[in-house]
C-alpha cells in the first residue's frame, strides 16, 4: 500500500511582470469582489502585481492526495527428483521422542504425493505462476494542478501520476531448474 499527501504547487501569474525572464511572479491576495481580480477555489487574487499587497507564498498549496494498493499472489509447483537425495518422503512426525518436523516444517509432510505436489524448495524443478496487479481499487491519481493563473486549464490537473496511475495487470510464469 502507498499512500501520499498532495506534492505542493505554485500559483503564478504566467507572465514575466517583473521584465526579469522569469514567469513565477505570485500573484497578489485580493478582497473578493475587487475590480481586476479572479475568484478561485483557491481564494481571490489579483491577475496583475499590486505594490504594497502580500502576494502568495512559493508551495502554500497542495494538489491531490495519492493512493494505491499493489497485489501480488504466486503459487510455485514443485516436481521432479529432491535436490541431494533420491528419497521422495517429505519427512512428517515420527512420534512423541523421535523424528522432529521433518524437512516441510509445520506443514506435515509424508509421502510425495505425485507429480505436482509436494514443496517446491527440495524440488529439482519448479514452476511458478504469479499475478502482480498495481492499483487494485483502480483509483485514478492525478498530478498537480497547473498553477498558471491565466491558463484555461488553472486548478486542473492535467495528467495522470505516473506511478501510481491505472490499474496494471502483470502475468508471469517462472521455471527453475
Amino acid at each position: 500500500m502507498m499512500a501520499s499527501s498532495g506534492r505542493p504547487f505554485n500559483i503564478t501569474l504566467g507572465q514575466d511582470a517583473f521584465g526579469t525572464g522569469v514567469f513565477d511572479t505570485r500573484p497578489s491576495l485580493a478582497p473578493p469582489g475587487a475590480p481586476g481580480s479572479v475568484s478561485t477555489r483557491y481564494g481571490t487574487f489579483y491577475t496583475y502585481p499590486v505594490a504594497g499587497l502580500p502576494v502568495i507564498l512559493p508551495h502554500e498549496f497542495f494538489g491531490p492526495n495519492l493512493f494505491s494498493l499493489n497485489l501480488r499472489l504466486a503459487k510455485t509447483f514443485g516436481f521432479g527428483e529432491k535436490k541431494g537425495s533420491s528419497n521422495t518422503g517429505g519427512g512428517g512426525w515420527h512420534g512423541p521422542r523421535g523424528g522432529g518436523l521433518g524437512g516441510r516444517g509445520l506443514s506435515g509432510g509424508g509421502p510425495s504425493p505425485g507429480l505436482f505436489g509436494g514443496g517446491a524448495e527440495n524440488s529439482r524443478f519448479s514452476l511458478e505462476f504469479s499475478v502482480n496487479v498495481r492499483s487494485v481499487f483502480n483509483i485514478i491519481n492525478l498530478g498537480a494542478p497547473v498553477g498558471n493563473i491565466g491558463s484555461p486549464y488553472f486548478g486542473h490537473s492535467t495528467y495522470v501520476n505516473g506511478w501510481m496511475g491505472y490499474r496494471h495487470l502483470d502475468l508471469q510464469v517462472r521455471f527453475n531448474f
